[in-house]
């Protein structure tokens, strides 16, 4: 970890952190512990892992919340879910280009149209 220009609110968090999915802390948790807006909470933890090379994770399962990866299975299983979210996000983006496209359809069909007739 690159502890190198962290601020105060990155400091806090890191201090709450534990080791282990099964000492997750949730993101209300730290946001009150810190006086940070949970949003923030968030950014400042993608800020972590990208720009310090915080080794942290997250679980969607019980206990939800924040934790550091303390071993492979944990790093496993944290890849697994995000390979899962960009999947889902993926199909998601994909939808919406196709119900856009349709829609940019029918807009052209109705204005030939409309030009067509007299």
């Amino acid at each position: 970890m690159k502890e190198d220009k962290m601020t105060k609110e990155h400091h806090c968090i890191m201090q709450e952190l534990r080791h282990g999915k099964d000492r997750a802390i949730s993101k209300k948790a730290l946001a009150v512990i810190c006086h940070i807006p949970e949003r923030r909470v968030e950014a400042l933890i993608r800020e972590m892992i990208v720009k310090h090379g915080c080794e942290i994770a997250s679980s969607c399962e019980r206990p939800m919340g924040y934790f550091l990866i303390a071993n492979t299975d944990e790093l496993k299983r944290y890849r697994r879910q995000l390979g899962s979210r960009m999947r889902s996000l993926n199909e998601r983006m994909m939808a919406v280009d196709r119900n856009l496209a349709r829609e940019i359809n029918r807009i052209l069909q109705r204005e030939l149209f409309l030009q067509e007739t007299p």
